[in-house]
C-alpha cells in the first residue's frame, strides 16, 4: 500500500473581504499541492458553499469554519478547506480561538487516467510498438498492485 502523507497549507490570510486577496489565496492553494488548507484571520462572518469552491478549487472540495468575531464581526475567522476524496475531517470543535478536527485519511487515492491506453501504462510486453512511459506504467502498476487486482493474462494477445 503506498505510503499516506497529508500536505497542509496554513496561512494567515489578513482578511478574505476583498476580492484582489481572495484572487491571491486561490492561486496560492492552486500551485500548492496541499490537501488541507487552514486559513486564519479570514475576517469573515459567514462562508458559503460557493466561497469554499472558488477558493479551494475543485480540489479542495470540502470546508468548515470558525466566523469572526468581535462588534463588527470582523476579528479572527477561520477557514478548513479540505480534500474530501484524500481525508475526512469529523469532530469538528470550536473554541474562542481554535477550530479543530479529527482528520482521518482515506486509502491512497488511485489514479486511473481514462484518457490513456490502458496497456501502454500497465506492461511493456503485451505493446506492439515500442512507444513507452516507464514514469506512467510505474504509477499504475502501484495503483494496480495497491488494489490487489489480478492480473488476467491474455497469451499471445498484442495491444497498441
Amino acid at each position: 500500500m503506498a505510503d499516506l502523507s497529508l500536505d497542509i497549507l496554513c496561512w494567515n490570510v489578513h482578511g478574505l473581504n476583498s476580492l484582489a486577496r481572495r484572487s491571491t489565496v486561490q492561486e496560492m492553494i492552486s500551485a500548492s499541492s496541499c490537501h488541507l488548507a487552514c486559513l486564519q484571520e479570514s475576517k469573515l462572518s459567514t462562508v458559503d458553499q460557493f466561497l469554499a469552491a472558488s477558493l479551494g478549487s475543485a480540489r479542495l472540495d470540502s470546508f468548515n469554519f470558525k466566523p469572526a468575531g468581535g462588534i463588527c464581526r470582523t476579528r479572527g475567522g477561520i477557514l478548513l478547506l479540505w480534500n474530501s476524496s484524500f481525508s475526512d475531517l469529523s469532530d469538528f470543535a470550536m473554541g474562542n480561538y481554535h477550530l479543530s478536527a479529527k482528520v482521518t485519511l482515506r486509502e491512497a487515492p488511485y489514479f486511473l487516467p481514462s484518457h490513456s491506453d490502458f496497456n501502454f501504462v500497465y506492461k511493456a510486453a503485451d505493446k506492439n510498438n515500442n512507444r513507452l512511459n516507464p514514469r506512467l506504467m510505474s504509477r499504475i502498476r502501484d495503483t494496480l498492485d495497491g488494489c490487489d487486482l489480478p492480473e488476467i493474462p491474455l497469451p499471445n494477445k498484442k495491444f497498441t
